[in-house]
């Protein structure tokens, strides 16, 4: 299994740098709320269960620094994380980043 991800550039992105960035990413979509919005921000989040707990770190720091944010992580195993997906948005379940 390769231990790299490679991007539309050509450079090699770690899965760790990955999820990192998903969670930056994540973190910044929400700092463009505006304040006053913020007040009542709950994002839901769906990720795969690689490295729940270093996401959940990410979640953690972030909500420290946003206590208004409140992030709800769910996480799947990898097999059925299509199908997971598939079947929210079919059934329009609340998902805010995956």
């Amino acid at each position: 299994m390769a231990t790299h991800l490679d991007n539309l550039g050509g450079a090699q992105v770690s899965r760790r740098g990955f999820l990192g960035g998903a969670a930056a990413l994540a973190g910044a979509a929400a700092l463009n709320v505006p304040r006053r919005v913020a007040a009542a921000t709950n994002l839901d989040f769906v990720v795969w269960n690689y490295a729940v707990d270093i996401i959940q770190d990410n979640i953690n720091l972030f909500q420290e620094k946003y206590p208004d944010v409140t992030v709800k992580l769910s996480d799947f195993a990898w097999p059925a994380f299509h199908e997971t997906m598939v079947n929210r948005f079919q059934s329009e379940t609340p998902t805010d980043v995956a």
